[in-house]
């Protein structure tokens, strides 16, 4: 009986001291599709409780490039403070492992001069667009808290990588280069026959 209590007390402990150990993920999301609009909402709730200070970014990954010219969402939700700024980022994570999360997202940026974002509780977000959810289970989403230390070595600040319901990923390849069509190789293999032949006369003539 003593052995037990003692394993399940190192077990506890060990599980206290990993890094990012939260009882609970600090981003939860769900979404609901309206059938007279044929728009998908995605709600984000954010506990703010543990965030270490008052730079917090919010990223939800939309493409697998980093591509700019997809637009932003038809509307999005920032929480009444005032202090957040809804834009598209780009770049993440690509020396993590398992935790890599690279491309563009739709980023909710926290005021870093603001106050109100710590210890408030529960803040909630959304944003409303016609794509449909994503069916990977890849990550895609991450908290940035600027400061923390528990997040993985290639940038600490990265406190919370994962995957949560979102809209389903765009990847723009760019346009294949255009194949000349069989005319084209015909008057380029005459043209630089008229060039040769031109410069031939011309030697002859210098003769």
């Amino acid at each position: 009986m003593k052995r037990t209590i003692e394993l399940t007390l190192l077990t506890i402990l060990s599980l206290l001291m990993l890094p990012n150990a939260y009882a609970a993920n600090l981003l939860t999301g769900e979404v609901t599709f309206d059938n007279s609009t044929n728009l998908y909402t995605y709600t984000y709730t954010l506990d703010t409780t543990t965030l270490l200070d008052h730079t917090v970014n919010i990223g939800i990954l939309q493409n697998l490039g980093i591509d700019w010219s997809h637009p932003l969402p038809v509307s999005h939700t920032e929480p009444v403070l005032g202090d957040w700024i809804f834009k598209m980022t780009a770049g993440g994570l690509s020396n993590s492992g398992s935790l890599n999360i690279y491309g563009t997202f739709w980023t909710w940026e926290h005021n870093y001069f603001s106050e109100s974002v710590s210890n408030v509780g529960n803040l909630v977000f959304s944003i409303t667009t016609p794509r449909g959810v994503n069916t990977s289970t890849a990550n895609n989403y991450f908290i940035y808290n600027g400061g923390a230390t528990t997040g993985p070595s290639e940038n600490a600040g990265f406190i919370e990588i994962g995957h949560i319901v979102g809209p389903e990923f765009i990847n723009f390849t760019p346009p294949p280069l255009p194949v000349p069509e069989q005319q084209v190789y015909v008057m380029m293999i005459v043209g630089l026959g008229l060039i040769r032949l031109i410069r031939f006369l011309r030697v002859q003539t210098a003769l």
